[in-house]
Protein backbone atom coordinates (compact mmCIF):
# COMPACT_ATOMS: atom_id res chain seq x y z
CA UNK A 1 0.00 0.00 0.00
CA UNK A 2 1.62 2.96 -1.23
CA UNK A 3 0.56 6.34 0.16
CA UNK A 4 -2.66 5.31 1.48
CA UNK A 5 -4.28 5.24 4.84
CA UNK A 6 -3.23 7.49 7.83
CA UNK A 7 -0.32 8.71 9.38
CA UNK A 8 -0.90 6.19 12.22
CA UNK A 9 -1.31 2.90 9.60
CA UNK A 10 1.75 3.99 7.65
CA UNK A 11 4.29 0.91 8.06
CA UNK A 12 7.90 1.93 7.77
CA UNK A 13 9.79 -0.53 5.51
CA UNK A 14 13.89 -1.51 6.29
CA UNK A 15 14.88 -0.45 2.27
CA UNK A 16 18.75 0.09 1.66
CA UNK A 17 18.91 3.41 1.97
CA UNK A 18 17.28 2.95 5.67
CA UNK A 19 19.81 -0.10 6.57
CA UNK A 20 22.79 2.47 4.83
CA UNK A 21 22.08 5.28 7.12
CA UNK A 22 21.68 3.43 10.39
CA UNK A 23 25.22 2.04 9.86
CA UNK A 24 26.31 5.27 9.13
CA UNK A 25 25.11 6.91 12.44
CA UNK A 26 26.90 3.93 13.61
CA UNK A 27 30.41 4.81 12.29
CA UNK A 28 29.56 8.64 13.06
CA UNK A 29 28.83 7.57 17.27
CA UNK A 30 31.87 5.52 17.19
CA UNK A 31 34.19 7.82 15.53
CA UNK A 32 32.65 10.14 18.15
CA UNK A 33 33.65 8.75 20.96
CA UNK A 34 36.94 8.33 19.96
CA UNK A 35 37.06 11.86 19.12
CA UNK A 36 35.56 12.57 22.66
CA UNK A 37 37.89 10.01 24.88
CA UNK A 38 41.28 10.60 22.80
CA UNK A 39 41.02 14.07 21.40
CA UNK A 40 42.81 12.64 17.89
CA UNK A 41 43.05 14.62 14.95
CA UNK A 42 42.73 11.30 12.71
CA UNK A 43 39.47 10.59 14.69
CA UNK A 44 38.30 13.88 14.24
CA UNK A 45 39.09 13.52 10.39
CA UNK A 46 37.08 10.13 10.36
CA UNK A 47 33.45 11.14 12.55
CA UNK A 48 33.79 14.62 10.49
CA UNK A 49 33.45 12.04 6.88
CA UNK A 50 30.93 10.39 9.05
CA UNK A 51 28.88 13.38 9.83
CA UNK A 52 29.11 13.74 5.63
CA UNK A 53 27.85 10.48 4.46
CA UNK A 54 25.00 10.62 6.90
CA UNK A 55 24.08 14.05 5.63
CA UNK A 56 23.61 12.54 2.44
CA UNK A 57 22.34 9.34 3.23
CA UNK A 58 19.30 11.17 5.28
CA UNK A 59 18.42 13.08 1.78
CA UNK A 60 18.36 10.17 0.22
CA UNK A 61 16.12 8.86 2.77
CA UNK A 62 14.18 11.88 3.13
CA UNK A 63 13.56 11.56 -0.87
CA UNK A 64 12.59 8.06 -0.74
CA UNK A 65 9.92 8.75 2.00
CA UNK A 66 8.60 11.43 -0.11
CA UNK A 67 7.93 9.77 -2.88
CA UNK A 68 6.10 6.50 -0.63
CA UNK A 69 3.81 8.17 1.02
CA UNK A 70 3.22 11.35 -1.19
CA UNK A 71 -0.03 11.57 -2.79
CA UNK A 72 0.93 15.40 -4.47
CA UNK A 73 2.72 14.75 -7.55
CA UNK A 74 3.58 18.72 -7.25
CA UNK A 75 5.40 17.69 -4.08
CA UNK A 76 7.27 15.13 -5.45
CA UNK A 77 8.77 17.25 -7.78
CA UNK A 78 9.49 20.29 -5.67
CA UNK A 79 12.22 17.82 -3.77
Amino acid sequence: MRGKGTITEIELFDTPAHIALEQALKDYYYWWGYCKKLKSKNSAFKARKALEKVKRLAQARKLELLSLYSVDPKRKKTY
